[in-house]
């Protein structure tokens, strides 16, 4: 719906941004909540994960200006 009105380069990252934010928080949160004896193959794929994200969020902000 935001599109609707703002179909910008720069609104489309700021939105994109805003939801890679939260997922880096939701995967972190995760990452922080599992016990110290856990799978060492869950905790490695979620921290490759929250590499993944924050290197998109790190391209999406060359769109903003």
């Amino acid at each position: 719906m935001n599109t609707l009105t703002d179909n910008s380069r720069a609104h489309i990252a700021d939105m994109m941004i805003q939801g890679t934010v939260m997922g880096i928080t939701s995967l972190k949160t995760s990452l922080g909540e599992l016990p110290p004896n856990d799978d060492e193959e869950i905790t490695s794929l979620l921290k490759e994960l929250i590499t993944v994200e924050e290197g998109f969020e790190k391209r999406l902000k060359t769109y903003l200006s």
